[in-house]
């Protein structure tokens, strides 16, 4: 509980200075706003800390032959694995240029609890829109996250927490973000709450 604590702590450090230099917003609705964040927050990782993780080999057999056209190339246990957090990153590749890459890592855990600060001020970010640039967030029933567009090279990024459980990466190469989100989409995502 102490390391929740701890973390919660550093996260509402980092927010309010964030927002610090923010005038359009008074000093007491930053507060309130983070306070909630924080607490939102210790309240996920007590709910997942004692929940079992979805094991290797449920997420190898997860994921799908084919996303989006493309052939699933190769399947490894994510990096974060290394961590003690349950993941596995999948590789999806065309004839051409295009490729996905799928990234799903699981929150549960007494470690896994720790990809949720992740997320924890998100929705606090400064989102864009350039020449070259799209940073948005996403924010609905199952995801909070953000989508980034590299419009010079065509190759989107979307980052979610995905029904405050599954922290998913999936980086598009040689795809516009309709065709991104339209991959996302097609992932059975809610198949990963019935394997654990």
């Amino acid at each position: 509980m102490k390391h929740y604590l701890i973390s919660c702590t550093i996260i509402l450090i980092c927010f309010t200075m964030s927002c610090k230099n923010d005038s359009n917003k008074s000093e007491a609705k930053i507060k309130s706003l983070a306070t909630e964040s924080v607490t939102k927050l210790a309240k996920q990782k007590l709910e997942l800390k004692d929940t079992e993780p979805v094991s290797q080999e449920k997420f190898h057999d997860w994921f799908p032959e084919q996303l989006a056209g493309m052939k699933l190339e190769s399947i490894q246990e994510d990096q974060l694995r290394k961590q003690d957090i349950s993941g596995a990153e999948a590789v999806y590749k065309s004839d051409g240029a295009k490729k996905l890459t799928v990234s799903v890592m699981d929150a549960a855990g007494k470690k896994g609890v720790n990809l949720l600060s992740m997320y924890s001020t998100v929705k606090y970010q400064k989102f864009i829109d350039t020449e070259n640039t799209s940073i948005q967030l996403i924010e609905d029933k199952k995801r909070l996250g953000t989508e980034t567009y590299n419009k010079v090279l065509n190759e989107t990024k979307i980052n979610v927490l995905y029904k405050n459980r599954f922290s998913v990466i999936m980086n598009g190469t040689d795809m516009n973000t309709k065709e991104t989100h339209k991959a996302f989409n097609s992932l059975k995502l809610d198949k990963l709450f019935s394997a654990d």
